[in-house]
């Protein structure tokens, strides 16, 4: 059995995830990856993308008039922005997630993340090679 684990979080939308408090508190969206590997292995892995962000944030949107509608996938929503509890969460994903092989754990794991692979199809190479 496989055990995926959490091994980064990483923002690039925001500078320092811990420290970072959002303003006003509960209106926030942004972009975080995290990588998530083997249990057996501590660095590394393969990288699932969430969009966090809050209620307020998500009506927002809606109310801003740009968007009539969005689509949830691949958002985690949070009341309010917690460090800690970010890290739970997709841990807890993690710890749900354990399987017979890397493609059954990450097909679990990508209901809820943007799996990097998730649309890769490789290169139709002929008969002349790459």
């Amino acid at each position: 059995m496989i055990q995926p684990i959490l091994n980064e979080l990483h923002s690039a939308d925001v500078d320092d995830l811990e420290l970072f408090v959002p303003e006003p508190a509960d209106l926030f969206g942004f972009y975080v990856e995290v990588t998530i590997g083997l249990d057996n292995l501590p660095r590394g892995g393969d990288l699932f993308g969430f969009l966090v962000c809050s209620p307020q944030w998500l009506a927002a949107e809606l109310q801003s008039g740009e968007q009539a509608f969005l689509f949830g996938r691949h958002h985690l929503i949070m009341q309010r922005y917690d460090y800690p509890l970010l890290r739970q969460a997709i841990q807890g994903l993690c710890d749900q997630a354990a399987g017979e092989d890397w493609e059954s754990v990450t097909r679990f794991l990508s209901r809820f993340g943007k799996w990097e692979f998730e649309d890769y199809r490789p290169y139709p190479y002929d008969e002349y090679g790459p």
